[in-house]
């Protein structure tokens, strides 16, 4: 192989790890544990701080770009919500009523998402991710099979809208996914889907800041190395493929919704698991 196809083998590797990354952030089948196989498969092992950096902001602007219409209608009710009865002019109900549930989630998710800094030492184990893997499937299979989903936000209790938190926020363990999680929680108490999935997707932003937060916390304990130029075209395709990996995995699982249900995704999780596992005992 000459220099140049090398070259442009990493290119590749690290477009379709930026795309593998951002279309399992968005679908219940957890964007680390697709990292801890990618990393076994094709050698990205090693954290790379200024790569996750470029991944979760390409992520972070795909979700404000494809889901502007409703980040709006929170924008606006969080400076509505900010003025005194007798000033407000209007207020969006709906949005009201999601923006108290996404403010209770954010508290126990922000406390979770901290552990992350702790708990980045286990993203490449792939042992632990083909049983986090297992339990993700379990989880996503089930509520699809317990009963009907027409719930909103405000017929969701408080201590539903902490439980939606603190589910979402167990994605700080690789195979878990904090769509998976959350989504499965709200239907399961019988939220509408299309409506837990807003709430999620709000979350999303929180989460990814969070994790951006992390990973700048973490240059400062682990530094971030010597970057070449090429090296560092390689973390801008991550970026792009992180971008377009986000808006389709957020497209496909609105259809997912929309159409068809996703407990099919529990099976896709079990055979995670069980490449995960075979590359485990393979290493």
């Amino acid at each position: 192989m000459t220099k140049g196809d090398g070259l442009t083998l990493n290119f590749i590797k690290s477009l379709l790890y930026g795309l593998i990354v951002g279309i399992s952030e968005f679908l219940p089948i957890s964007s680390q544990g697709h990292q801890a196989i990618f990393g076994a498969v094709f050698g990205f092992r090693s954290p790379e701080p200024l790569r996750d950096i470029l991944i979760h902001i390409a992520m972070l602007v795909a979700v404000v770009l494809a889901n502007s219409t409703y980040l709006d209608r929170i924008k606006r009710e969080i400076q509505l919500s900010s003025l005194s009865a007798s000033r407000r002019k209007h207020t969006d109900r709906r949005a009201a009523q999601d923006l108290r549930l996404i403010r209770a989630a954010m508290i126990p998710m922000l406390m979770l998402l901290f552990i992350n800094i702790f708990t980045a030492k286990l993203r490449f184990n792939l042992g632990l991710t083909a049983l986090f893997f297992v339990i993700n499937g379990v989880i996503v299979y089930i509520p699809e099979h317990i009963g009907k989903f027409s719930k909103d936000a405000n017929q969701m209790s408080g201590l539903d809208a902490f439980l939606i938190g603190i589910t979402s926020a167990l994605s700080v363990f690789p195979g878990i996914s904090r769509i998976g999680c959350g989504y499965s929680y709200a239907t399961a108490r019988g939220a509408d889907g299309k409506k837990a999935y807003h709430w999620l997707i709000a979350l999303s932003i929180v989460a990814l800041l969070v994790l951006l937060l992390c990973d700048i916390i973490g240059i400062f304990f682990t530094g971030i190395g010597s970057i070449s130029f090429v090296g560092f075209l390689g973390y801008l395709l991550s970026a792009g493929g992180a971008f377009a990996g986000a808006v389709l995995g957020m497209h496909l699982m609105k259809l997912v919704i929309d159409r068809s249900g996703y407990a099919f995704f529990g099976f896709y999780c079990w055979g995670a698991a069980l490449l995960s596992f075979l590359l485990h005992l393979f290493a």
